[in-house]
Order: structure tokens, then C-alpha cells, then sequence
């Protein structure tokens, strides 16, 4: 038996979209069969009066990612790889609509890498990762300055009054770009050791460019 000030009520599938569950009582129809009894505080509704789409829950806050950009100081060499990745992953938030309190659960379909070249974006399912477990890179073939954006898609689904998760039609797009990132040729000038500088190079420009190139064979 329910404690006071709650209620027993059977839950059954909407007539004319199954994914969604709504109240057996909102139905005169004896064709619709609960799925189940749930006990919850006297005069809550359990399920929204109608199905929903995933635009409805395109002002709730969902988290976009980060870019996680290498060499990350924002100056690039033409014709070396820049690595981008984005943190977007799968999440739930949480929100009002329509009087009810839902849990939405956002799970990216697909990231389209722009990396402000003109070439065609990259799409792929992979959110990729940092050096040195990177999947895919990108080469500029041209200096000057270049903004990166990552596009994902994500698709939905959301849970109120502890029901099941129900799958929403449709999809939501968020972009993140990145600052400018300045992209220059360089040339390593070499002296002679005789010179008063002993052969130095002091040019602090190139100190970025420290580290262990990747091989251009493994770029997809």
C-alpha cells in the first residue's frame, strides 16, 4: 500500500507512439495494457501529455565540449599536422518543461572538424584524443590566420517522474570554434661557427617547435 499523500497508477504505452508512456487513465480505450504500476505523490503527473521532439530541448544547457588543439600556442608551421579533438561526450541535464521536471540525455552522433582552410569539414563519429594517441590530423597548405570549429550533432532522450528513457526524434547541432591560429612558413637559417654568435641560433621564434614530428603515412 502507498505511503499517504501518494497514489498507485498504471503507466501504459501511448496508442500512437509507443516510445513515449503516459497515464492508462488519459485513455478510454481498454486496448492499451499497462506496463506497470508505479506508486508517486497524489496529483503528479508521470509522463508528458504528448509526444516531444528534440527541439524542445534545444534551450536546455547542453554541454558543448572543449577543442583541444596541438601545438596549442596558437602559431602553426604550413604543411605540419595540427591536432584537434573535442571533450564532447554523452551527458545528462536536467530541466523544466511543459510543468514537468526532465532528465534529457544528449549523445553525440558526429563531430564535423572545420579546419577554416576551405577545405570540406571532416566528419566522423570519432571525437578524437591528444598526441600521442591521435587518429587524425590536418595539414594547412597555406599560411595566414585559420579558425577551427568542431560542429557535433546530438541525438536525445529523456526521463521524467523516474519512467523509462524515451528516445526523441530528431537531432541538435552546437559548434565550438577556436581563437585565430596563425599559420607561417618558416626557414631555419644556419651560420657559420665561426661567426661571433659560435653558430647559436637566438631566435626565440622557434622555440615552439620543439618536440617529435608525427608521421605524415599514418594521416587517414
Amino acid at each position: 500500500m502507498p505511503s499517504a499523500g501518494f497514489e498507485m497508477v498504471a503507466i501504459c504505452p501511448h496508442p500512437t507512439n509507443p516510445r513515449v508512456e503516459i497515464e492508462c487513465r488519459e485513455f478510454p480505450s481498454s486496448d492499451v495494457k499497462p506496463v506497470r504500476i508505479e506508486a508517486r505523490p497524489a496529483g503528479q503527473a508521470a509522463a508528458p501529455p504528448r509526444p516531444l521532439s528534440i527541439q524542445e530541448f534545444k534551450d536546455f544547457p547542453v554541454a558543448k565540449g572543449e577543442l583541444l588543439i596541438q601545438p596549442d600556442q596558437g602559431r602553426h608551421t604550413v604543411n605540419m599536422p595540427v591536432i584537434v579533438a573535442t571533450t564532447a561526450r554523452q551527458h545528462v541535464v536536467s530541466g523544466d518543461l511543459l510543468g514537468f521536471a526532465f532528465h534529457v540525455r544528449f549523445t553525440p552522433v558526429s563531430h564535423a572538424f572545420d579546419y577554416g582552410d576551405g577545405s570540406a569539414p571532416y566528419v566522423t563519429g570519432d571525437p578524437n584524443t591528444p598526441y600521442p594517441n591521435q587518429r587524425f590530423w590536418h595539414e594547412w597548405r597555406t599560411i595566414g590566420d585559420k579558425t577551427i570549429s568542431v560542429t557535433t550533432t546530438w541525438s536525445g532522450a529523456y526521463q521524467v517522474a523516474g519512467s523509462a528513457w524515451v528516445e526523441v526524434p530528431g537531432t541538435l547541432e552546437t559548434t565550438v570554434s577556436s581563437e585565430p591560429q596563425r599559420v607561417d612558413e618558416y626557414h631555419i637559417l644556419l651560420t657559420d661557427p665561426d661567426k661571433a654568435t659560435g653558430g647559436k641560433h637566438h631566435d626565440s621564434d622557434y622555440d615552439w617547435l620543439k618536440g617529435t614530428p608525427l608521421d605524415p603515412n599514418n594521416q587517414p
